[in-house]
């Protein structure tokens, strides 16, 4: 059959597919607001409001065998604008993985009219199958963090702190405050004076009070550095905890702003870290540079560095670098565009709980 969008009367039949095919533990199987929330239909081109952002397979005895889960995201590259999503959650019943399922999702995304495809964190089964369907792959996301000195005899980071790490005291930063959304003129302000050479999620108010400040679970704090009334930087963050080890680490979602200003917002982050006992803060994304990270004592984590565990909830025994892929399917944009798209981990489904209570 023609896989179709998830209409609000199917919402409950998507949470027992998710619970019977996962697990009943899964987050999306116990937590319907952070289901309707991820997958809101109002921001997916082609969707009703009332829709899930979610393509349904079903047999002919219209059981529900596989979800395709979309994140709608408009995307911005100087004056143009795209319709995009954020593939995730696919998943399909054991008899219809063997008869193709996950490939028919695949394809019936391609038909919603769509400017732009993106995933993150790539299931290791699909590593053949998005080359083969004309997606651009990129190994890994870029990673920065700030290791905290304190704490360098922790077993979670004790390994990864070197000589270097600990030559590089934090430093002070007091130019940073807090503030709370909703985000509103301040942050839209900042946000036009973004790089002429911008290409990824548009990130205006509106977005940044979807994704963050209405989150049904997660709460996200900002750090803003300010000129009077306007703004240079903001950065959005959270705290996680590490589960069952314990202790707790930062993860940056969103850092903006002129050079200085970020440079300011790293090295606070740096000070909440060896203040406030974290084991590490960290930032994951595709952007161009690294100067502020550089200038703020951060370093770029990779693979062939040792780097700390990025999951945590549950703790990952190893570091295992974000993978991401693009595909473009307007004539706007070419697959050579693809390779200067910027992208940052939350922007997927890469910042969301494994773990409720």
């Amino acid at each position: 059959m023609t896989p179709t969008l998830c209409g609000p009367e199917e919402v409950d039949e998507l949470i027992d597919f998710i619970a019977s095919t996962w697990g009943p533990s899964h987050v999306l199987a116990r937590s319907r607001p952070l289901l309707t929330w991820q997958f809101d239909g109002a921001r997916l081109k082609g969707a009703q409001p009332s829709d899930l952002g979610v393509l349904l397979l079903r047999d002919e005895a219209r059981r529900i065998v596989a979800m395709q889960g979309l994140i709608g995201a408009r995307v911005v590259r100087a004056e143009e604008t795209f319709d995009g999503a954020w593939l995730c959650n696919l998943m399909a019943a054991e008899g219809a993985r063997a008869a193709g399922a996950g490939m028919t999702m695949l394809k019936a995304v391609t038909d919603l009219g769509l400017d732009v495809l993106m995933t993150a964190g790539i299931n290791p089964a699909l590593y053949r199958v998005y080359p083969a369907m004309g997606f651009m792959v990129r190994p890994q996301m870029g990673r920065w963090v700030w290791l905290s000195r304190s704490r360098a005899n922790s077993p979670i980071i004790s390994a990864f702190v070197g000589e270097d790490d600990r030559a590089r005291p934090a430093q002070s930063a007091d130019d940073c405050e807090n503030v709370d959304g909703p985000f509103g003129e301040p942050w839209d302000r900042l946000w036009s004076t973004r790089p002429s050479n911008y290409f990824g999620v548009d990130r205006d108010a509106g977005y940044l009070n979807w994704r963050y400040d209405n989150h049904p679970i997660f709460d996200y704090r900002a750090l803003v550095v300010r000129e009077g009334e306007k703004w240079r930087g903001l950065a959005i963050y959270r705290v996680e905890d590490i589960l069952p080890d314990g202790g707790s680490v930062l993860r940056v979602v969103e850092l903006h702003g002129d050079e200085l200003a970020m440079v300011s917002l790293l090295q606070a982050f740096a000070q909440k870290v060896e203040n406030e006992g974290h084991l590490l803060v960290d930032f994951v994304g595709d952007r161009p540079g690294g100067e502020a990270f550089v200038k703020a004592g951060w370093r770029r984590a990779t693979s062939d560095h040792h780097p700390p565990p990025n999951l945590f909830q549950p703790l990952a025994p190893a570091y295992r670098p974000l993978n991401s892929a693009y595909k473009t399917l307007t004539p706007r944009l070419s697959r050579a565009d693809l390779a200067n798209l910027s992208a940052l981990r939350a922007d997927s489904d890469q910042d969301r709980p494994n773990a409720i209570g």
